[in-house]
């Protein structure tokens, strides 16, 4: 149910993801807590791995590989965040009117 929820959010975002940078941080920050735990389950089961080779490889494969392709996705939401944030901030920068205290502007010194 989870996974089902975090992919409709990921649509749900899909065409809109510049305006919402800090919910594609918070992405990312899901990712990083899968790619810990996966890490943590490796080092604690690393011993276990052949025996379940053995007994079903396809379960040993997605345990050995699944934290991978988290921290994949996870570092292309960050990618993603950090490239709209900066845009953002780009385009704010863009519209604030800045005003000149240089006292030999045209416009404050029409001589």
């Amino acid at each position: 149910m989870h996974h089902a929820l975090g992919g409709a959010a990921y649509v749900s975002v899909a065409k809109s993801y510049q305006a919402v940078p800090y919910l594609v941080l918070l992405f990312f920050v899901e990712k990083i807590l899968y790619v810990m735990t996966w890490l943590m389950w490796l080092t604690k089961n690393l011993d276990s791995l052949p025996t379940l080779f053995a007994d079903s490889p396809v379960t040993a494969i997605f345990y050995s590989v699944y934290g991978a392709g988290d921290l994949v996705f996870g570092v292309f939401f960050l990618w993603v965040a950090c490239n709209s944030c900066s845009k953002r901030t780009l385009e704010q920068l863009q519209s604030l009117q800045f005003v000149s205290l240089n006292p030999f502007d045209e416009h404050l010194n029409p001589l």
